[in-house]
């Protein structure tokens, strides 16, 4: 067959860009290579959606000479199992091979600089991914929802992970960040719930929001540089044990931590005075997550370093008589905490309209102690 009656291509400066796939209904057409020369000059790029939704294709080689593959080249190319790309390869572009759905195998050239934006969003079938060595640029969601990808070799060059890249690559187990990386972009590792072991570079400065969200990790050893730590984190960590401070001024927006139950209380404390504001280690944008706070470890620690200093007493007292939690009221008082005539019969109020009896003698104890008897 003649390649014209296959391709579309439009010339440009240094030769021709190949526009369209001919034959993406045919299902006769299951292997392909893109050729190199059209009329005798060189391709040099895969144009925006030129094989997007050829649902027959199985395998592809791309000739030398290419150097870009442009947006949404391949997307929703369903059948597709391999994919050959050439050394002179620079860029993929943005959801060039998005929701490949079969896609196993990707031999990257050591060349390449760029893999853009959502890449290999959704290739579920891809199981390692060995970056290129001279890639600088890695895009917002390239690998996201990779979902049986396993493993992910990073090499030094590179200088930009975006957002999500590997969001929801539930059977990542570890990585290690390149020394370049400043900054670790929002849900970049969210929802990898396998993921165990991360390694941040000396130089990082910052961690985003959702960036390990809902992860397998069982402890994170933070940089001496960082200063920055966004909001939920980590948040739904149910393994984290243990979190490593190097710098006393690290920055923890609201939720960081919040429902890490296994986190030790020394690390919460931590997280607590790494805040700004008491409230923001554990909570989010509408309520304090109490469950981290009211652990009986937590709790103790707090009093001891004073982690409620900047925090409503009053609402603290509210929390632990709704919650039952009586043992906690003379820790407080023992902290120096007191609770004034008329607060006191708030909480006495609380506690009797839930049937809690034992709070209940304990307030009118404090009562009968601090402001004698009568009518609270």
């Amino acid at each position: 067959m003649d390649i014209g009656e296959m391709f579309q291509f439009e010339e440009c400066d240094n030769g021709y860009v190949l526009k369209n796939f001919l034959l993406k209904d045919d299902a006769s057409v299951t292997e392909l290579e893109i050729p190199s020369k059209y009329k005798g000059k060189p391709v040099i790029s895969i144009g925006q959606k030129a094989f997007s939704e050829a649902k027959y294709l199985c395998s592809i080689k791309i000739s030398e000479g290419i150097k870009e593959i442009g947006e949404n080249a391949f997307y929703f190319c369903t059948a597709l199992k391999s994919v050959i790309l050439p050394d002179s390869l620079k860029a993929i572009r943005t959801s060039a091979f998005d929701v490949c759905m079969r896609l196993k195998t990707v031999l990257f050239p050591s060349g390449l600089e760029l893999i853009d934006g959502f890449a290999f969003h959704y290739c579920e079938n891809i199981k390692s991914a060995i970056l290129p060595s001279d890639l600088i640029n890695l895009g917002k969601g390239a690998f996201g929802e990779c979902r049986r990808l396993e493993s992910v070799v990073f090499h030094e060059k590179l200088e930009y992970i975006g957002p999500f890249a590997f969001r929801g690559c539930r059977n990542l187990k570890s990585a290690v960040l390149p020394k370049k990386i400043k900054s670790v972009k929002d849900s970049l590792f969210g929802h990898c719930s396998n993921l165990e072991n991360i390694e941040f570079p000396d130089g990082l400065e910052e961690i985003g929001d959702f960036a390990f969200v809902n992860c397998g990790l069982r402890s994170v050893t933070f940089p001496q540089g960082l200063r920055k730590i966004g909001q939920k984190a980590f948040m739904s960590c149910s393994k984290l044990e243990k979190a490593v401070f190097q710098n006393s001024t690290t920055s923890l927006w609201s939720s960081v931590f919040s429902n890490c139950p296994k986190l030790a209380a020394e690390n919460v404390i931590q997280a607590l005075a790494h805040s700004s504001d008491v409230t923001k280690a554990f909570s989010g944008s509408e309520r304090f997550d109490w469950n981290s706070a009211l652990r009986d470890d937590v709790f103790a620690l707090a009093l001891k370093y004073d982690s409620f200093a900047l925090f409503d007493k009053e609402n603290v007292f509210v929390e632990i008589v709704e919650r039952n939690l009586c043992r906690f009221l003379p820790m407080a008082e023992n902290a120096g905490w007191d609770i004034s005539e008329k607060f006191l019969g708030e909480l006495l109020d609380i506690s009797l309209d839930n049937g809690f009896t034992e709070i209940t003698a304990w307030l009118l104890d404090y009562k009968n102690r601090k402001f004698g008897f009568g009518k609270v």
